[in-house]
């Protein structure tokens, strides 16, 4: 159910242990069967967007209620926006255990905790946000013992970029080659002179940063955060580990940092604020992956 009457549906479905008065009950209950997909799909359309849920029990809808409704009643929501289905919970263990911030969301004035995503029907660990540790490991793994200041310096950039509205594509390399893929795609890219991201040693010039991930294509810097090509359209040749629920932002990466021989690596900012990191690495562990699925399907191997 991505659209709706072409419009992106944004809605949710509440499964309270508790039913309370409903703003609005059903007298025909729809279950949720396939046969009922055009029903269940209208009356999401009258939650899209707002404060007003869905309420359900495990095998039917129940009516529709505002999320105050709920906010003492332990409950699992499943959030829909577009081609994500995203599982929340809303419990105690929210003020018992304060997990970060950052893996909580507000509906109608409760706090959820998000447990689980689905991508294009694919579950995924929730990862939102910045992840110091995880750009750490592979900035080491491509570029060896790098000097503690340019992690920290990329990491910073990284963080600053997460905080805009929209996604964005950075690939990392060495000022040799960062130099040499700018001239060798000049023709899709704006012709910069390299120009520093930082004013001073940590301190990013977020307008400039602002500016230039703002526009279609990457951006190309150095492990000095010197800044050599904006708006470049990554090449690259055909990767058997593209991923065909992904965007062409992300598989447009995959294949550009296979084809550099480890000297390069990409940082994936989705519009909703995903991180993917795609390394030779990363692109090696998703081939192992294939083969070992391969393999199975071919009743080669048993796990």
């Amino acid at each position: 159910v991505e659209t709706y009457e072409r419009k992106v549906l944004r809605s949710s479905i509440i499964y309270p242990s508790v039913i309370k008065e409903l703003d609005v009950s059903f007298q025909n209950t729809p279950e949720f069967e396939r046969k009922n997909y055009r029903v269940i799909r209208k009356v999401l359309e009258l939650a899209n967007g707002g404060e007003v849920v869905v309420v359900a029990e495990p095998n039917r809808i129940l009516g529709l209620s505002r999320f105050q409704n709920f906010k003492d009643v332990r409950s699992v929501v499943f959030s829909l926006e577009g081609n994500y289905w995203e599982v929340f919970i809303s419990d105690s263990f929210i003020s018992e255990r304060k997990p970060p911030k950052e893996i909580i969301s507000n509906f109608g004035g409760v706090d959820f905790l998000s447990l689980v995503r689905f991508r294009n029907g694919f579950p995924e660990v929730y990862k939102k946000g910045f992840d110091g540790y995880e750009i750490k490991k592979h900035l080491k793994s491509v570029f060896g013992d790098l000097d503690e200041q340019k992690v920290k310096k990329i990491s910073k950039l990284v963080e600053e970029v997460l905080k805009l509205s929209h996604g964005a594509l950075m690939v990392i390399t060495t000022p040799e080659m960062a130099m040499q893929e700018s001239a060798r795609l000049s023709s899709r890219l704006f012709r910069v002179n390299p120009f520093s991201l930082f004013d001073g040693v940590n301190n990013v010039k977020l307008d400039l940063l602002r500016s230039i991930a703002s526009i279609d294509g990457a951006f190309i810097v150095d492990v000095d955060g010197v800044c050599y090509g904006i708006g470049i359209i990554l090449d690259g040749d055909v990767s058997v580990a593209e991923k065909s629920s992904r965007g062409a932002r992300y598989n447009s990466s995959v294949r550009y940092i296979e084809s550099r021989n480890n000297k390069a690596l990409a940082i994936v900012i989705s519009d909703d604020g995903m991180v993917d990191i795609v390394s030779s690495d990363e692109i090696n562990n998703r081939k192992i992956e294939l083969e070992i699925e391969s393999l199975m399907s071919e009743n080669i191997i048993v796990l």
